[in-house]
């Protein structure tokens, strides 16, 4: 059984002992906490589940662990579509290829996920 299985059960068990009123004693029992690999996977499945198109080359950049509030806080980056205009044309020849001339800008995400369940908390711009 894999971590993301055990995660829907205990999702399960919860809503299961709130309909119930047992959820006082659900809330005593610990409960099992996402992995790094687990919350970056999630992190990547809402990027690509909320963008309008499919983010370019979606790398992982950094993760801090937020022990106080409970949560994993995962930036990823992807590619910005180059849009060419009349004022900027995109060059796509070797020489500006070479030079970096047509390489994409990158955009970057922190989103925020509830460490105990991987459920998803918040996703804002990061600026550099």
């Amino acid at each position: 059984m894999t971590k993301l299985q055990i995660v829907g059960i205990m999702r399960e068990l919860v809503t299961l002992a709130r309909w119930r009123g047992y959820m006082s004693a659900v809330e005593q029992m610990p409960m099992a906490q996402i992995d790094l690999k687990v919350a970056v996977m999630l992190a990547k499945r809402y990027m690509h589940e909320v963008s309008e198109e499919t983010p370019g080359d979606l790398r992982l950049e950094e993760v801090e662990r937020d022990r106080e509030v409970g949560a994993w806080r995962i930036t990823l980056s992807y590619d910005i579509p180059i849009t060419p205009t009349l004022a900027n044309p995109t060059p796509n020849n070797a020489l500006s290829a070479l030079l970096g001339g047509n390489r994409p800008d990158r955009a970057y995400r922190i989103i925020s996920l509830d460490q105990s369940n991987g459920e998803f908390l918040s996703m804002k711009l990061r600026k550099l």
